[in-house]
């Protein structure tokens, strides 16, 4: 049987006599260039080259090669471990940044909702105390043509009992002449402070329409800067707090007349409170003019102490106040400047003047876009 292998193949591997050998036809005599299945003839010397393998050689020498192949698949093995652990790890750390990243998303989320909430809790507030203002304006400015109609009532009254006594006692040609000159003076002032009293029952009855609605109307500018705060009609051009009004008359508008006296009054009320602190006179200068065929510029100025410089750039942000401790809560100018932009359609600049004070210019479209 090894014979016969030797003679089947080229050659190859056997075992024989309890020993493994391997075998191989010698090419010798194999011309060059010629396979060795093709040789020919010269294939008749059956010749063949036998080795003995020894088995703990060929164990060693495929433990030798078979060792660093163990070592290269550990090695790729632990690079693997170790890329798994770190996807591993930062698939971790990216959940866990997702989840915090949610709960602050759900924490702003949650602010922003107690932001509006106190926004309109304090617009609310806000409104209440113009209302006041408002009340208290009516009854000012009622009180005067109110008492002139009284007191021409009072003299018409007296006249016609001055007339009835003489008519009991003997009238006299001369005593209706009078009472009619008399009494018609008396009546005469009564028409006119109820004319004047109607007049300013409107107008404010327009205001309280005006805080009430967000509707677009046509109106003169200068008369919703006179109409938002009753203060602007009795602080005196001289004064412990001076107001002088340079209002540009005929100035049209079609905008929203309520937020825009909100805003002028509390331009008013800030000044008044923050201007002028620890001073015991001071002047505010409210002024209006034409920006062109399609904008009107607002400029309220005073001549206090002004914002410090580190602070101008933060007066407009909510929460921003420098009298906390006094009840201030910071949303006054921030809803000023929200009203400015986001409803009148404008632009709100804050600076100081060169000659002291601070200053609040505001770019006002005259056609106000429609809001919701």
């Amino acid at each position: 049987m090894p014979w016969r292998a030797l003679q089947q193949h080229a050659d190859g591997q056997l075992q024989a006599e309890g020993s493994d050998w391997a075998y191989r036809r010698p090419d010798v005599l194999r011309a060059p260039g010629v396979p060795l299945n093709q040789s020919g003839p010269k294939d008749d010397l059956k010749l063949r080259l036998l080795a003995r393998v020894d088995p703990a050689a060929e164990s060693e020498a495929a433990r030798r090669w078979k060792q660093p192949l163990a070592v290269g698949m550990a090695a790729a093995l632990g690079v693997a471990l170790l890329l798994a652990l770190q996807l591993v790890r930062s698939r971790s750390v990216e959940l866990r940044r997702t989840r915090q990243l949610r709960a602050a998303n759900q924490a702003l989320t949650e602010a922003n909702d107690n932001l509006r909430s106190v926004q309109a809790d304090l617009a609310r507030a806000e409104r209440l105390s113009s209302l006041g203002l408002m009340v208290a304006g009516v009854a000012h400015e009622l009180n005067t043509p109110l008492g002139s109609a009284t007191l021409g009532l009072g003299t018409a009254q007296q006249e016609l009992d001055t007339l009835a006594q003489r008519l009991r006692q003997g009238l006299r040609r001369s005593d209706p002449e009078q009472y009619l000159r008399a009494g018609g003076a008396g009546l005469e002032t009564v028409h006119e402070a109820l004319r004047r009293a109607a007049a300013l029952v409107q107008r404010f009855k327009q205001v309280a329409v005006d805080r009430a609605s967000m509707q677009l109307r046509v109106f003169d500018r200068a008369e919703i800067v006179r109409d938002a705060d009753p203060r602007l009609r009795h602080l005196p051009p001289e004064g412990p707090i001076a107001l002088r009004l340079h209002l540009a008359p005929d100035l049209q508008m079609d905008s929203y007349a309520g937020p825009l006296e909100q805003v002028v009054s509390n331009l008013l009320e800030n000044a008044l409170t923050h201007a002028f602190d620890g001073r015991a006179r001071g002047c505010i200068t409210l002024q209006t003019r034409a920006d062109g065929p399609a904008h009107v510029l607002v400029r309220f100025a005073d001549d206090g102490n002004g914002v410090p410089p580190a602070q101008l750039p933060h007066i407009l942000d909510p929460f921003f106040t420098t009298r906390r401790h006094a009840g201030g809560t910071g949303l006054g100018l921030h809803i000023v400047h929200q009203t400015v932009t986001e409803l009148l359609g404008g632009t709100l600049r804050a600076e100081n003047a060169p000659e002291g004070g601070a200053v609040f210019v505001l770019r006002l479209p005259r056609q106000a876009q429609l809001r919701a």
